[in-house]
This record gives C-alpha cells, sequence and structure tokens, in this order.
C-alpha cells in the first residue's frame, strides 16, 4: 500500500503538515486511516493544506476538511465513529 501514489501524495502532506502545525497534520493521519485512497482523498488533503495557510486557527481548519470528508465521501470512509453510530440508530435498543 506504501508504493501507490496516492499514499505517497497523504505521507507528503502528512510531513509538509507537521511543520507547519499539529491539528493539520493529524487530520492528514485521520483522512489517511478512514478513507480509501483515491482522487477524493487527494482533494481533501489539497483543501486541508489551503485551509491550514489561510486559517490562523488550524484546529477550524482542520476540522472543516474532516466535515467536508464525512459530508461528501460516505462511501470513501467518512468517520468510523459515524458509521457506528448509524448502526445502532436501528437496534431494537435504541427506541
Amino acid at each position: 500500500m506504501s508504493n501507490n501514489t496516492a499514499m505517497k501524495a497523504v505521507m507528503a502532506q502528512a510531513k509538509i503538515n507537521a511543520k507547519t502545525n499539529m491539528y493539520a497534520k493529524i487530520a492528514a493521519r485521520k483522512a489517511a486511516r478512514n478513507a480509501s485512497m483515491n482522487a477524493a482523498q487527494n482533494a481533501f488533503m489539497a483543501q486541508a493544506k489551503i485551509n491550514a495557510k489561510t486559517n490562523m486557527n488550524a484546529k477550524i481548519a482542520a476540522r472543516k476538511a474532516m466535515n467536508a470528508m464525512k459530508a461528501t465521501a460516505p462511501a470513501a470512509g467518512g468517520t468510523r465513529r459515524n458509521r457506528k453510530s448509524r448502526k445502532n440508530r436501528h437496534t431494537k435498543r435504541s427506541h
């Protein structure tokens, strides 16, 4: 997996983010873990980079990037927590 180009792009991004700020690095790691390595993934990483540069508050930028992923790419990953809660909503115990 480490030899495909998308993974390399994500890792390079994480390296850059590590230098600039901690929160974007965390967002990059979450994105790499939760989403499949595809074109949409690279687009989100690019967006996170732009947000990190434009916003002074990197925490907000990281959150925006993760929210964008959750909204537009549920099939590509979203977050594990969301998948779990969606599943649990349809159990007998929940109603």
